[in-house]
């Protein structure tokens, strides 16, 4: 007898009959073609496929519909920012230690450096990074950045000045905020013409936003307060005293008196009735 898979079948074709002496007793079906439901039978070379392990998923602290607001955007690029100035700043002086190290005999080795700048900042700058850049001359310089320069490095920090100067006389003036449209026209109308007119905007916008997010902050426009600030003239707080002194005039509340002080000071332009 072969064995194939969960079925077995004899190799001469050949059923068993029924051991019944009864013909009316229906005949059982054949051990040879019933399902094996021991085990051990099974063959070994007909295992079912191993099902794909599901990957696991924290939804409640990674939702699939989570979104960042403008202000945590910039409140993150913040904090990226000063992340990466304390490690250039540790880069810069951990070459310089390298460097010095160097010339004294049994001075520390770039491994030992590494492990200093660790302790003492809690910074991780790579031995090999330090060797590399004392190799090659850059003791002293922060950390490069990686590929190549793009056409708007000797403009890149102008611009970053700029929209932050833009942002601070806008906000002195007391006119609405910059929202992300207005800097992106604004860009636009600096770079038209010129060797960086050809660039996508939208990139060099993130570009600039996460440089001077140290330096400035995202929210809404408050347009509510706006317009509190706009109402707010002479002639509208002209009228509206008026109007309340005529109020409380007519409802008998004061008398068309000026109220003077014990100093004989005019205090108020109506005296109130108690």
């Amino acid at each position: 007898m072969q064995q194939v898979g969960s079925f077995t079948h004899a190799d001469d074709g050949t059923a068993a009959a029924s051991s019944s002496s009864s013909s009316s007793a229906k005949p059982r079906p054949s051990k040879r073609h019933r399902v094996s439901t021991n085990p051990k039978n099974k063959s070994s070379s007909s295992k079912a496929p191993r099902k794909k392990a599901q990957p696991i998923r924290n939804r409640q602290s990674a939702p699939q519909s989570f979104r960042r607001t403008p202000k945590q955007v910039v409140q993150q690029a913040a904090a990226d920012r000063k992340q990466q100035a304390k490690y250039d700043e540790a880069v810069a002086d951990a070459t310089s230690i390298y460097e010095q190290e160097k010339k004294k005999p049994g001075g520390l080795s770039s491994a030992a450096v590494s492990e200093k700048m660790k302790k003492d900042r809690n910074v991780m700058v790579p031995a090999s990074t330090i060797r590399d850049r004392v190799a090659k001359g850059k003791a002293g310089q922060p950390n490069d950045a990686r590929g190549p320069k793009g056409k708007i490095e000797p403009i890149f920090h102008l611009l970053c000045e700029l929209v932050a100067t833009k942002i601070a006389l806008v906000q002195s003036n007391n006119q609405p905020d910059l929202t992300a449209p207005a800097i992106k026209q604004l860009l636009r109308e600096l770079l038209a013409g010129s060797a960086q007119g050809t660039m996508n905007i939208d990139a060099l916008y993130r570009r600039i936003r996460a440089e001077i997010a140290p330096v400035v902050s995202a929210g809404k426009v408050a347009q509510c307060e706006l317009r509190r600030q706009l109402w707010t003239s002479d002639t509208n707080l002209n009228v509206w005293f008026d109007s309340f002194k005529s109020f409380c005039c007519d409802m008998g509340f004061a008398k068309d008196e000026p109220e003077t002080g014990p100093d004989g000071t005019i205090v108020s332009e109506i005296t109130f009735l108690p």
